[in-house]
């Protein structure tokens, strides 16, 4: 009965059940494939997961979290091929050695998915072309959604112990996807799908899909005896200790390794591929990544540096620096994801990163001439070197100002509703900066502390770059003594004190000399120094917005809040107005 199966007759129906938690974002969507015949029923079914509205993603930049939320796999595809906002990695597209064929682009930015868990076939209408008649079925684009594509992890689903028995078994998966259309995306182990015909990777033939640089070693790991800590020290000790020792010790081993063979620190573990110096920089170890350079450099048997620093043949398919660049981003992308703060990259990683882009001859930040520049700018993630303290972009500087300037024009010019000296209502103002403010501060607002607050937005607006600082006047200020001199002022030091003496935790001195000065006096008072220059423009009324419980936080909150509603994250008035 089997073998004279007439699909022709069969019934695809498919059921679509919103996501529990995001029901907007996500849904389940599950196929059967039933024969007429009663007494055959169900003969295959599919399970997927279905992505729209992926803008969500890209306002809360939570792709990553949300697909970690919903399972290992998912996990495992979201990081593989998007960042936090579900854009395709560029790597994966930009028709580098990592984007395979090429044939996949930034149109698999944007769209609904359509990702296939599973689809199973019952055993007894195997190879009868019932599996392919339903994902046929399924890849239309009622199914895969606006602008959608598909994409699968080819892997059997059953635990199979026999590691070659394994690989067989995927690579049939593989050709069945391929035979249906999916080709390989960048050289990641999943695969996408495309409804548009004229498609590039619907004119690319199976055979020219790639295969991962994993495969190349798969024999040597199926076959590979499992070793322990001691064999493993045995046979590849330079490998070992980079990984195990980050210390700057670890420079005498690989001294010592290196005295004994020359050829060591060039070994190759043939499991995976991979030198001494992938697996140093992959485990962001410093002190291994710094030995191993200058041995490089300083071996006189015709090493070549860039050669190995170049090296992708090994299981990756990575150079060293790549490798350093996918745990750096790795790391953060955690940090981020999972605990939700993430504290820089850490001064290892990026003195390993300035060794080895140095050593490549890659380009550096701008204006950086020593590892402690680089590793400051680096910090939070500047890769333009214009970044002020490496985390705020030249970009985000206008836009803030702007902020500042129009909320600084609006409620100054609003100054009159204050006809007499008594408080207004902070309903009566309608400036939807107070909303920053906490009630019980901005429940009755006199002018002086109005004047207060858009002298702040006025400070923040001149900070970055102000014209003619004036001169501190000898009153207002209280016992701070004698005339300070205004020093130049960069941009974030109003966000953040970065001056601030250990002692003085929320605020600073004034010191004489604030390049040199950090000593605490029990007779001068601590100012904050964000809002020193504030105190500068108007120290009144500064001053009695801050004696009321005010703070620049608040203001400089507001700054942030409103310009992400002008921003694309909002309303898009900003980019509207500005083109930017």
């Amino acid at each position: 009965m089997a073998a004279h199966l007439d699909l022709s007759s069969c019934t695809a129906t498919f059921r679509s059940e919103a996501h529990h938690e995001h029901p907007r974002r996500l849904s389940y969507l599950t196929g059967v494939l039933a024969h007429p015949s009663p007494s055959i029923g169900d003969l295959a079914t599919v399970r997927c997961l279905k992505v729209t509205g992926r803008i969500w993603f890209k306002n809360n930049r939570d792709f990553l979290e949300v697909m970690d939320e919903e399972s290992r796999e998912m996990n495992e595809f979201s990081v593989g091929l998007f960042d936090a906002e579900g854009n395709i990695r560029s790597w994966l597209v930009d028709g580098g050695p990592r984007s395979g064929s090429g044939c996949w682009g930034v149109e698999l930015s944007v769209g609904d998915m359509v990702y296939v868990e599973d689809l199973e076939v019952k055993e007894e209408f195997r190879k009868q072309g019932v599996g392919s008649w339903l994902l046929r079925k399924l890849l239309t684009e009622d199914h895969i959604g606006y602008k959608g594509h598909a994409y699968v992890w080819p892997t059997p689903n059953a635990r199979i112990e026999d590691k070659l028995e394994w690989f067989r078994q995927r690579d049939a998966i593989v050709a069945f996807y391929r035979k249906n259309g999916f080709r390989r995306v960048g050289l990641t182990p999943f695969f996408a799908y495309s409804p548009d015909p004229s498609h590039p990777s619907r004119n690319l033939s199976a055979a020219a899909d790639p295969d991962p640089p994993s495969k190349a070693f798969e024999s040597a790991t199926a076959t590979a005896p499992q070793l322990t800590e001691e064999e493993e020290t045995a046979q590849y000790p330079l490998h070992f200790a980079v990984t195990s020792n980050k210390t700057p010790s670890v420079a005498q081993l690989i001294h010592a390794a290196y005295q004994a063979d020359r050829t060591s620190i060039r070994k190759r573990d043939p499991r995976t591929g991979l030198l001494p110096i992938h697996v140093a920089a992959a485990s962001e170890n410093v002190h291994a990544v710094r030995a191993l350079l200058a041995l490089y450099t300083a071996d006189s048997s015709g090493m070549n540096v860039k050669e190995d620093l170049g090296d992708r043949n090994n299981k990756d398919g990575m150079t060293p620096l790549e490798s350093l660049e996918s745990s750096m981003r790795s790391g953060r992308e955690f940090m981020e994801t999972l605990v939700g703060r993430w504290e820089g990259y850490s001064d290892e990683g990026l003195g390993c990163e300035w060794a080895l882009r140095g050593a490549v001859g890659a380009r550096l930040l701008g204006g950086v001439d020593t590892e402690d520049e680089y590793v400051k700018k680096r910090k939070w993630g500047c890769t333009c070197g214009m970044c002020a303290e490496g985390w705020l972009s030249p970009r985000m500087r206008f836009r803030l100002r702007v902020q500042a300037a129009q909320q600084y024009d609006m409620l100054r010019d609003d100054v009159d509703a204050f006809k007499s000296p008594r408080p207004v209502s902070y309903s009566d103002l309608m400036h939807s900066a107070f909303e920053y403010i906490p009630p019980a501060i901005r429940r009755e607002i006199c002018k002086t502390f109005y004047v207060g607050v858009y002298t702040i937005f006025d400070a923040i607006r001149l900070v970055p770059h102000p014209p003619h600082p004036p001169h501190p006047p000898q009153q207002d200020l209280h016992p701070i003594t004698p005339p300070i001199p205004f020093p130049p002022i960069p941009f974030p030091s109003f966000f953040g004190p970065s001056w601030t003496s250990s002692t003085a935790p929320t605020g600073l001195l004034l010191p004489s000399s604030p390049s040199t000065s950090t000593s605490t006096s029990t007779s001068t008072p601590i100012i904050p120094f964000r809002s020193f220059f504030a105190l500068l423009l108007n120290p009144r009324a500064v001053s009695f917005y801050l004696e009321k419980g005010g703070r620049v936080e608040y203001i400089l909150d507001a700054t942030l809040g409103m310009a992400r509603e002008q921003s694309v994250l909002g309303d898009g008035t900003f980019e509207g107005a500005f083109g930017v």
